[in-house]
């Protein structure tokens, strides 16, 4: 089986061709997927009776790593899930996904107050080259949806994607739960390796969203466009990243007057 470093590592060819030995049956099988699933439900049942649990929400983005919650979000018949985005600053076809594939009881929040007006502003979070500034954009979206979403219903549970193999903070102890907000964090795929995440997609025929189709799309994943960046791009390089899936996006920026865009846009 392949065997898919840290993410801040693997090309996009590197998960290219894992996916693709996935889709021609070289790696996994749908027992294996159903058995990860099962393992899953198991611990998540037992998280349940140990901490009494009376209400459980589920955080999902429409990516990858939380399309694979489905199947156990579907199990405990969980209908209540949030999912933020920067809507004025996401690909048309990626917020079009997720509108089109959201599961049951979702609900979508999408700040307004962000768009190509505001980045013009706040150019230092255009293609951020650091892992903080890059961080911003999660913050806005998810993080700030999470937030709202449990200011207003208070969960007891909430079921999220979050893995060691990315690179996401998981707490110490039992099942790595996270106590925030009132709320407990969990994540039933945490063990997972990038491997387990597509067999799973793949075996219950959960159809990946469009950005893992894309140049750099298995690097740089679901979330505004603006966000995007790999550290041996430069700001060229970004803006003809973008050009390449929503050429309308980079054409707009210049119009509001991002400079980048103009040079970008005047090059070819």
């Amino acid at each position: 089986m392949n065997n898919l470093k840290q993410k801040s590592v693997y090309t996009n060819s590197d998960v290219q061709e894992v996916w693709n030995n996935v889709v021609t049956g070289k790696i996994g099988s749908k027992a294996y997927a159903e058995n990860l699933i099962n393992q899953a439900i198991e611990e998540t049942t037992e998280v349940i009776k140990k901490y009494n649990v009376k209400s459980i929400a589920y955080s999902w983005s429409g990516g990858k790593d939380s399309r694979i919650l489905e199947p156990i979000i579907n199990h405990f018949q969980i209908d209540q899930g949030v999912c933020g985005v920067v809507k004025n600053l996401e690909f048309r076809a990626i917020y079009s996904f997720i509108e089109q594939h959201k599961p049951e009881g979702l609900e979508i929040y999408g700040r307004l107050d962000m768009d190509l007006n505001w980045l013009k502003d706040n150019q230092k979070y255009l293609f951020p080259d650091d892992s903080q500034l890059g961080y911003f954009w999660t913050l806005q979206g998810t993080r700030h949806a999470q937030h709202k979403f449990i200011d207003i219903y208070s969960p007891h549970l909430m079921i999220n994607g979050r893995r060691y193999k990315d690179n996401n903070f998981l707490p110490k102890g039992d099942y790595a739960i996270q106590d925030t907000y009132g709320t407990k964090w969990y994540s039933p795929v945490r063990h997972w390796t990038h491997e387990d995440v597509m067999i799973v997609n793949y075996h219950y025929g959960l159809e990946l969203a469009p950005t893992y189709s894309w140049p750099e799309g298995w690097t740089c994943g679901t979330g505004p466009w603006a966000g995007r960046h790999r550290n041996y791009w430069t700001t060229n390089d970004a803006w003809n990243n973008t050009f390449q899936i929503e050429k309308d996006v980079v054409i707009e920026s210049a119009k509001v007057g991002i400079q980048s865009a103009i040079d970008f846009l005047d090059k070819i």
